[in-house]
């Protein structure tokens, strides 16, 4: 006995109507931080090979996770510096100045700002002595009352 395929199709047929909001878009500069851009240049030289044809205000702290439109909330780099940043593969970090650092702290806390700049995770070092407080060594304290 053969089965028949059934053909599919897509969608209801229903047209969607169009949205009355406005849409705007959260990637770009502020007019604050296009000049900071333009006045500093880059701070980080390119690498050999790299492109430098373009450079972007990338910002430090993304608006979709906190980040604002002030000129301390972003820094210079070339396109291909940026795709890097975004992923986690660029330390920003010696390239800040102190204002910027102190900025995107006030955004993301010490942690998540140190993350985000660097791409690392801190890990605080465990002492192994009776003064440590590391989350291992509490969790050995509990067990060990019990």
């Amino acid at each position: 006995m053969a089965l028949k395929r059934t053909e599919l199709s897509r969608g209801t047929g229903l047209k969607r109507k169009p949205s009355t909001l406005k849409r705007t878009p959260l990637g770009h500069a502020s007019k604050a931080q296009k000049e900071k851009v333009l006045r500093e240049g880059l701070r980080i030289a390119p690498v050999d090979g790299w492109p430098t044809e373009a450079i972007d205000a990338a910002h430090i702290c993304p608006r979709a996770i906190g980040g604002c439109d002030s000129e301390d909330c972003i820094i210079p780099l070339t396109r291909h510096q940026h795709r890097l940043y975004d992923e986690g593969k660029l330390d920003i970090l010696p390239y800040l100045s102190r204002a910027e650092q102190s900025h995107v702290v006030g955004h993301l806390g010490i942690l998540s700002a140190l993350k985000r700049t660097t791409g690392e995770t801190y890990v605080p070092e465990c002492k192994g002595d009776e003064n440590c407080r590391c989350r291992r060594c509490l969790a050995y304290d509990q067990s060990s009352e019990m």
